[in-house]
């Protein structure tokens, strides 16, 4: 999903140009937003920074635009700090993996763990069971 701060997000509605914000981590997401959405700004200014959490910090202060997964903007986007800039967040085909050794110790414990997991990360999927970004 885009964010930016409310400043930000009231030159994005104007139309006006933004920067936007992208994490080496995830290189590749405002590709993926712009094949499948209506591309932001043909002559758009980056803003390139290592990690999501410094794409959302950057983001928040008003540098930019960020995409960001689900996950981690609600309670920015319930207390004013960010505004979200799409009807719908875009759909990933990426994901995690619960990986663990055939002869692992505690089984019951990792199971118990999994499960947890698995449970955390329902309200951020969709009905497919992908994960919203």
């Amino acid at each position: 999903m885009p964010i930016a701060a409310p400043p930000v997000a009231a030159r994005f509605r104007a139309k006006k140009d933004v920067t936007l914000i992208r994490a080496r981590s995830r290189f590749m997401d405002w590709s993926r937003w712009q094949k499948t959405r209506q591309a932001f700004s043909r002559g758009a200014k980056w803003l390139t920074v290592e990690t999501r959490a410094q794409a959302l910090d950057a983001a928040l202060a008003g540098a930019g635009v960020a995409l960001m997964d689900m996950a981690y903007i609600g309670p920015h986007v319930a207390v004013g700090r960010a505004k979200m800039l799409a009807a719908q967040p875009l759909k990933l085909s990426t994901g995690y993996y619960f990986v663990y050794a055939p002869g692992a110790k505690n089984l019951h414990l990792l199971t118990v763990f999994r499960d947890w997991i698995i449970e955390a990360a329902r309200p951020f999927r969709d009905t497919e069971g992908r994960a919203q970004g």
